[in-house]
């Protein structure tokens, strides 16, 4: 009986021993659902490691992943390196249709103003003549200092291309840095340095400075009033686009229904062909173009909730809108 007894408990360890296997096998994470994929390692022919991608994949974002990739296809970096110019980094200088200057990041968003024709020609020149032979992978480095941006759109790929001039303190003095990103403005397409030298700055930044400041674009200007003071004043590409992207978000996360009454706005601004009409003191606004008239609310509370301020901060109406307070 004993021995038969021993047999039983010998069976039984070694049962529990194998379910208890088999429970830990289960529990290892299996290789095809591990979130991080360095795609370098798929592609060791094609890629070299300055355009090192990483992807984070995460089945909740699959279907904002999907709308990102219909409004805005993810430009084709060529893996040469090192290269000579921008041309062989990212297209040919032909090939760019529009030239933007960055004037500001919100959110997900880089806001954007489009340069004229003379100033677009005048970047491209300073962009595409400047020699990245020197340059090489920033990979680890640490990237920052004065920056200036740019957008450049070509068919349906656009980049956006920032340019670093070290900063002691933030990175090495004697380096410039550049930095390239498509639709996913989090995670960059690629990241080089290279002699300090290489593109001239400050000519950079004085045709940034001059485009966000143009006034006399027919394309992209507008004129901001307060009409019970008669109050007028032009409205620049940095004001116009700071004001077009506010209120383009209030409408899009809610149109409003029309008033029931006759109300009063304190701010009118002509952009384009669109005529907008602001209250200053609760962010209440309308919107008539050759579509009709719509209405919304700037943000309050949200990541935006500034936009108000900035509008008529940018617009250059705020110190006039104080005046008015002061004498009703």
């Amino acid at each position: 009986m004993k021995h038969l007894k021993s047999k039983l408990f010998s069976l039984l360890t070694l049962l529990c021993l194998l379910l208890s296997a088999c429970g830990n096998d289960a529990a290892k994470p299996d290789a095809e659902t591990q979130t991080e994929i360095d795609t370098t390692s798929q592609e060791a022919e094609t890629t070299e490691p300055f355009i090192k991608v990483t992807i984070f994949e995460n089945p909740s974002e699959e279907a904002d992943e999907e709308t990102s990739a219909a409004n805005s296809k993810e430009p084709e970096i060529p893996s040469a390196a090192p290269v000579k110019d921008l041309g062989e980094l990212l297209f040919e200088r032909d090939s760019v249709q529009d030239v933007m200057v960055v004037i500001d990041r919100r959110l997900f968003d880089f806001l954007a103003v489009p340069a004229g024709e003379e100033e677009r020609e005048a970047i491209l020149d300073e962009l595409y003549g400047a020699d990245l032979s020197a340059f090489e992978d920033a990979a680890g480095a640490s990237i920052g200092g004065s920056a200036v941006q740019f957008k450049l759109r070509s068919g349906e790929e656009e980049v956006t291309l920032s340019i670093y001039d070290g900063m002691a303190g933030i990175s090495k003095e004697d380096q410039q840095y550049i930095r390239l990103t498509g639709p996913d403005v989090q995670t960059p397409l690629g990241e080089l340095k290279g002699p300090k030298s290489t593109f001239d700055f400050n000519r950079l930044s004085e045709l940034a400075m001059s485009v966000e400041n143009d006034t006399e674009d027919p394309a992209y200007s507008g004129v901001a009033s307060i009409p019970e003071t008669g109050y007028e004043t032009k409205m620049s590409k940095r004001a116009c686009g700071y004001a077009l992207y506010f209120f383009d978000k209030a409408l899009e996360a809610e149109t409003m229904e029309a008033p029931d009454e006759n109300v009063s706005f304190d701010v009118r601004m002509e952009i384009g062909d669109a005529v907008y009409q602001l209250q200053s003191e609760t962010g209440f606004f309308s919107r008539e173009d050759a579509g009709g008239t719509v209405y919304g609310k700037l943000d309050e509370d949200g990541m935006l909730s500034d936009g108000l301020t900035v509008i008529i901060m940018e617009a250059g109406l705020r110190s006039q809108l104080e005046c008015v307070k002061l004498f009703l």
